[in-house]
């Protein structure tokens, strides 16, 4: 077993892991993150206007209860992950924007989207969650899904987002045995000794291996 305990962010699972194999090690692994870019200011206006409102007026197929809207720090216990002849380990963290209070007393986990809902790099942001929140004992997470926000075909460009489109609940079938089978992979790239080779024309290897050449 290894005896460090790694520290991973949903969104670092999610699209990082797609993009650069090299970028996620030096995040996750190496502490050398990427800068982060801006909010997404329209984004943030379509996830606030949910605050309170109940599921079934915001989205048919929505599993019953009400939209919460916070800023919210979670962070699992560690989790233990096999892999052959060893086991590693790992805590989920971050903050959530957006949770469901089911009706039956469980939670709902929801990312707002305007393209692309349906993706594997959603999926593992969504357990990821999922696991953080039941592992530090929010409660039992029953629901998995995007919200996907259709703008008004007829709406003017500078219209308010929040008022002018309409909600299509996509869910998430849970399937923690591939979720872990991926932390797997994940942690087993974390434990080597140096990094992978960088994506070819990743943009942010590029810059590194540029700057290294020119001493800037």
């Amino acid at each position: 077993m290894s005896d460090r305990i790694w520290t991973l962010a949903p969104a670092d699972l999610g699209t990082l892991w797609e993009e650069c194999a090299r970028c996620f090690y030096l995040g996750a692994g190496g502490e050398f993150p990427r800068p982060v870019g801006g909010a997404d200011a329209s984004l943030e206006l379509l996830v606030s206007a949910l605050e309170g409102r109940r599921t079934e007026r915001v989205a048919a197929g929505m599993p019953g209860g009400v939209l919460e809207v916070g800023h919210r720090s979670v962070q699992s216990q560690p989790l233990s992950i096999q892999v052959p002849d060893s086991s590693y380990r790992c805590v989920i963290r971050g903050a959530l924007d957006l949770t469901v209070a089911l009706d039956d007393a469980t939670l709902g986990v929801v990312e707002v989207a305007r393209a692309e809902p349906r993706t594997a790099a959603r999926g593992r942001r969504l357990h990821a969650w999922a696991h953080a929140l039941e592992s530090a004992g929010a409660g039992k997470v029953t629901a998995l899904g995007v919200l996907l926000f259709r703008p008004a075909p007829s709406a003017p460009a500078d219209a308010p987002v929040s008022v002018t489109g309409s909600w299509e609940w996509l869910p998430f079938e849970r399937d923690d045995s591939t979720f872990y089978g991926f932390l797997a992979e994940a942690l087993s790239l974390l434990e080597r000794p140096v990094p992978p080779g960088g994506r070819p024309l990743c943009p942010w290897c590029v810059y590194r291996d540029a700057s290294r050449r020119t001493g800037y």
